[in-house]
């Protein structure tokens, strides 16, 4: 089987694909070629994030050290002030190097008027330290409020408090992250 050889006359191209190709560039042309990894070249040079250029041929490489994962879990939500139940739905998460994000539903069933909270499981363990190490955002969106994502760190886990104007059933979204420490 021939391998074509691609090249592109281009002021400025960088793109990476999911079979670990990329376009490097010899004397102004750009040319697609297989991946390196920085694991195995002791000459790489930091670009920034997990991308780095050999000192010596000028290739560009991508870091096996950075940890990146993306992928769904269900957390364990733990009922807080004012909630009787809670359900979490299908959660979604990335990670790239020490950052975290993530994205999901949550069915909240609270007591009476006033805030209600909900412990979640973070996907990734961190130590946290201070309310702090995680931020975001919530919407409630039962009643079209927003509520609060903070860090609980005496339970190592992400805290939704949203307010309620009266007791009853409300669908909440949301979004946060954090650093892994």
């Amino acid at each position: 089987m021939k391998k074509l050889l691609l090249i592109i006359p281009v002021l400025f191209l960088l793109a990476f694909s999911a079979n670990d190709k990329v376009w490097t560039e010899i004397k102004g042309w750009y040319k697609y070629t297989k991946l390196a990894t920085a694991a195995a070249d002791s000459t790489a040079t930091p670009l920034g994030g997990p991308v780095y250029r050999n000192s010596a041929t000028g290739q560009l490489v991508v870091s096996t050290a950075v940890p990146l994962a993306a992928s769904t879990y269900t957390p364990t939500g733990t009922n807080g002030t004012n909630v009787t139940s809670n359900t979490p739905g299908l959660t979604h998460y990335m990670r790239v190097g020490n950052e975290v994000s993530v994205d999901g539903y949550l069915s909240v069933v609270v007591t009476g008027a006033g805030d209600a909270v909900v412990l979640l499981d973070l996907p990734i363990a961190s130590a946290l330290t201070t309310t702090l190490n995680v931020i975001g955002q919530a919407a409630n969106v039962t009643n079209h409020t927003v509520a609060e994502v903070v860090a609980n760190a005496t339970f190592d886990q992400a805290s939704i408090t949203l307010t309620a104007a009266a007791g009853g059933t409300f669908s909440v979204y949301y979004h946060y992250k954090y650093t892994v420490l």
